[in-house]
């Protein structure tokens, strides 16, 4: 059986279950109406990346020579499957929310040199994502996810590997938010713990500045009801295990030849992003732009972390470093079920109410069910649409810990 047979059947099964929910939501009445506990649904990302092919950075003529290009498919799947909304006492301003997501993804990336057989991987994760809204402007957020990343020659001893964060966000108001935690990371190559220091300034209804290190740094735009444009600086990398088949002799040292071995790949994305909804269950997500610092590095090693290890080049060397390249983005994400909220650029991305100028804090859109007269104010419908203004907010401001 190929290996990546159950690759495709795995895409094939979700994908037919994305087409048949989303016709489903399509036929759904799209009335928006006001809930009072807060919801995430479930949604599904499909996304491709690609980096054009260049040359090594090097003295040598015959380094010069050697080409490396990279691309890859993301598939993944996110189910809140716990959400309880309570008031902690009597005198809490809103209730709390804990939501507990499960999560599926697989990805199929190649890496092809020109000296030696394409290196083709799938990496697989399931994981947990913990979510703690306390009611009033902090949020905690525990994210568990155990995964593999190996090719065909590797996958019968696969090596279990982990990611996660921990992190709070305070949102101070609603031009300022601050996060703080850790993260154990493979962006950069090889896993490691790093600390998280971030901050949003600005307002996202107009444009901000989001501060993630050390995931991205990033400036966006609204520029219409549904899109946003923005430019982006961020760290992107992964660690693969694989085997070699066949080498050029004159690069690759052959007592490596049919090992067990481990690439760590890190590159420098610099580019443009346009963020869009193109309607009430999909988002787009386009970027586009150059990588720099970009290096790959290919070691015999067995530590569960990717870093160390005996380097598989015929000199001394570990690391090749790549000329800058372009790349280019592209991603789309459906959500199902009703919105439970009202935001216009809602958590993970997701714009939900194309069809209506409901703003949550706009009084003139009460109701008093008593007198059903639309101008007078009940107190509970204000304090309801705040707490769901804060509650997005929030978990807008750590939305990329949650979609990793």
């Amino acid at each position: 059986m190929p290996f990546f047979t159950y690759h495709r059947s795995f895409y094939l099964i979700i994908l037919l279950f994305a087409t048949l929910v989303v016709n489903a939501q399509n036929k759904k009445d799209s009335t928006h109406t006001l809930v009072t506990d807060f919801k995430l649904r479930p949604y599904l990302n499909i996304s491709t990346y690609r980096i054009g092919e260049k040359g090594l950075s090097a003295n040598s003529s015959y380094l010069k020579s050697i080409t490396y290009k990279f691309k890859e498919s993301n598939l993944g799947l996110a189910i809140p499957f716990l959400t309880r909304n309570f008031y902690k006492d009597s005198s809490a301003r809103f209730k709390s929310n804990i939501t507990l997501l499960a999560t599926l993804s697989s990805q199929k990336s190649v890496s092809t040199f020109s000296f030696m057989d394409p290196i083709e991987n799938v990496r697989t994760s399931v994981g947990l994502r913990g979510i703690y809204f306390n009611g009033d402007k902090n949020i905690w957020l525990l994210n568990l996810s155990p995964f593999f990343a190996e090719d065909r020659n590797t996958i019968n001893n696969a090596r279990l590997r982990m990611f996660g964060d921990f992190i709070f966000s305070r949102v101070v108001n609603e031009k300022f938010s601050y996060r703080l935690g850790l993260s154990y990371t493979y962006r950069f190559g090889g896993g490691r713990f790093l600390p998280v220091l971030g901050m949003r300034i600005g307002n996202y209804n107009k444009g901000f500045l989001m501060i993630q290190i050390p995931k991205n740094i990033s400036y966006t735009h609204k520029i219409s009801k549904n899109g946003y444009l923005g430019i982006y600086m961020r760290p992107y990398g992964g660690t693969y295990r694989f085997k070699i088949q066949n080498g050029d002799d004159a690069i690759i040292n052959q007592n490596f030849i049919n090992k067990p071995l481990v690439l760590n790949r890190t590159e420098y994305l610099t580019g443009l992003m346009l963020n869009y909804g193109i309607g009430k269950h999909t988002y787009l997500d386009f970027g586009l732009g150059a990588t720099t610092r970009r290096s790959v590095t290919i070691l015999e090693n067995k530590n569960i972390n990717g870093r160390g290890g005996n380097g598989i080049f015929g000199g001394k060397g570990k690391t090749l470093d790549m000329l800058n390249a372009g790349f280019v983005t592209i991603g789309l994400t459906f959500y199902f079920g009703k919105p439970t909220y009202y935001g216009a650029f809602s958590p993970l991305s997701e714009i939900t109410t194309l069809n209506t100028t409901y703003d949550p804090g706009d009084v003139n859109n009460t109701n008093n069910g008593a007198t059903n007269d639309h101008n007078v104010v009940d107190p509970r419908d204000i304090k309801s649409k705040e707490a769901q203004k804060e509650l997005e907010t929030n978990f807008r401001d750590i939305q990329d810990f949650l979609e990793e």
